[in-house]
């Protein structure tokens, strides 16, 4: 095998079919990959053509904190390969055999929003069997679908193609490791995967200007203590407050208390300051942007960059480009630190 190591922008043999030496120990896993996808191949067949039994009342395994009944799906019906049943998964059928909806949106978002299964596609999905099988049996009910469209586009062409497994993303080649057998059947579609991926790509970057989840709280918290008397419309808010407190709370009616925190698009990285930038402002910069690292914000030079200063300078070295007379020339001021508070 010809030795492949990771390109430096962290993509490895990603997108790439790999020809190893017959002889080697990398041929061998290769063959092993394959092996295991086509049998998940021969699970998604037998799932899309509805030959299986639902198998119920399988008893729990205390020992793995199982304490209800569970479910599981028998294959023997399918005769184009010997597949093994599937126990001990949730499946969640309603007396008409249909899933619900909420049900179904919860797992193809799971699906979406996962590298893992952006990477592996259709037969990396089957990993999560109860996610899967439960969609499964929503497309063999009177609903007749997955809960989604493409999902249920693809089983139609895939049942129209007599099944060929060339329609099939292949389940390694999208990860790091690339598909390691050069007589795969799968499909080997670059420019999907990497759609599917620039999509898992993009939304971490956004998540990375988002308040962070310590912010909100901090903010939230601000506001709660901030007021004589505070509405009462967001009780989960307050009891956690008062957990904190070590108060026991009141009796006062759950529609009574809530804060109403307006949507914010950042907050000052000074947390004893923490003043918002609401999305509605779009007329004013009301906080200013480090011009280093472009995610840390600050509402002004004096005050909470100062202090920003003077809590990290004493344990992180301060790159000159962010130091005060430099940003002042800017119309983006911040603080760029090697791994200080405010520039994680």
């Amino acid at each position: 095998m010809e030795h492949q190591t990771g390109s430096r922008n962290g993509e490895g043999n990603r997108y790439k079919r790999l020809s190893p030496n017959p002889r080697s120990q990398e041929y061998k896993i290769g063959k092993s990959m394959t092996e295991h996808a086509r049998e998940r191949f021969h699970y998604l067949c037998a799932s899309i053509q509805g030959k299986f039994i639902l198998i119920d009342h399988i008893p729990p395994k205390i020992d793995n904190g199982q304490f209800f009944d569970r479910q599981g799906l028998d294959f023997s019906p399918y005769k184009d390969y010997k597949l093994q049943p599937i126990l001990g998964i949730k499946l969640f059928p309603r007396t008409d055999g249909t899933v619900h909806p909420d049900e179904l949106k919860m797992y193809h978002e799971q699906f979406a929003n996962s590298w893992r299964h952006s990477e592996g596609g259709i037969l990396h999905n089957m990993n999560d069997k109860r996610e899967f099988y439960n969609c499964i049996l929503n497309y063999h009910s009177l609903e007749t679908t997955t809960g989604n469209a493409e999902w249920d586009a693809f089983f139609e062409k895939l049942k129209e193609s007599g099944y060929d497994k060339s329609l099939v993303p292949c389940a390694h080649f999208g990860t790091l490791t690339g598909c390691m057998d050069i007589d795969c059947p799968f499909l080997h579609d670059e420019e999907m995967f990497r759609e599917r991926r620039n999509k898992i790509l993009a939304s971490r970057r956004k998540a990375l200007f988002e308040p962070t989840p310590k912010q909100r709280f901090q903010h939230m918290q601000k506001t709660y203590k901030s007021k004589k008397k505070p509405s009462r419309n967001e009780s989960a808010l307050v009891a956690t407050l008062d957990d904190l407190d070590g108060d026991d709370g009141d009796e006062t009616d759950d529609e009574e208390t809530k804060i109403k925190v307006p949507r914010v698009r950042h907050f000052c990285a000074n947390m004893e300051c923490m003043k918002p930038w609401l999305r509605k402002q779009n007329d004013v910069a009301v906080l200013q942007k480090c011009a280093r690292c472009q995610w840390t914000f600050y509402c002004s030079v004096r005050s909470c960059l100062d202090f920003g200063l003077l809590s990290v300078t004493s344990r992180t070295e301060l790159s000159i480009d962010c130091l005060p007379e430099t940003r002042l020339a800017s119309s983006q001021v911040g603080l760029r630190t090697s791994g200080g508070d405010h520039c994680e």
